[in-house]
């Protein structure tokens, strides 16, 4: 999506769907032209007590 209020919103919708253990992949987390895409992702993760993963390709992983 590469918009922050939906990419919140599709996430706060489905984490509670997702089975332990599931993983979901966030494409351009730390894109460096949109840091408000990285910040709405982190508070959601934070409310969840996860911890989001930036990988070397600037995804994000979060494991359920």
């Amino acid at each position: 999506m590469n918009c922050a209020k939906p990419e919140k919103l599709a996430l706060e919708s489905l984490w509670s769907r997702l089975a332990p253990g599931a993983i979901i992949l966030i494409d351009d987390y730390t894109y460096l032209d949109d840091s408000l895409q990285a910040d709405g992702i982190d508070e959601v993760a934070r409310g969840w007590n996860a911890s989001v993963l930036c990988l070397p390709t600037g995804q994000g992983l979060i494991v359920r």
